[in-house]
């Protein structure tokens, strides 16, 4: 849950669904293929999520598109967003950095893998 109330939840058939805590559905973005990336979410509501299409995907709070950058493998990873950043892996071996105009990662409770930054789960 982000603090923009939604639920993310990335499919095997490519679909970004966004459903409000209580459930009801909000929208659905079709992306090129399946999602295992789990998104991110920055302090604007923009989503960011990687798929096997071999793009990452950047979405507005409404679920549109935003834009898209390509590389030379599928994402699997999950994105890692610090201000003005965004930061993935792919399966071409390559480390990306991607400049975007955000303020950072979303203050709600789980905005991305592991809920910090770091990507880091403390026991």
């Amino acid at each position: 849950l982000d603090s923009f109330g939604r639920v993310l939840i990335g499919t095997s058939d490519g679909r970004m669904i966004a459903l409000s805590r209580k459930g009801e559905f909000m929208w659905d973005f079709k992306a090129g293929g399946q999602i295992k990336s789990t998104p991110a979410v920055s302090k604007e509501g923009f989503v960011y999520f990687g798929a096997e299409d071999c793009y990452l995907y950047s979405l507005n709070l409404d679920g549109s598109m935003r834009w898209r950058v390509s590389t030379g493998g599928k994402i699997e990873s999950s994105p890692l967003i610090v201000k003005n950043r965004i930061y993935f892996g792919s399966t071409d071996g390559k480390f990306y950095s991607v400049y975007d105009t955000t303020e950072g990662l979303d203050d709600g409770p789980w905005p991305m893998y592991c809920g910090d930054e770091t990507h880091v789960k403390i026991m």
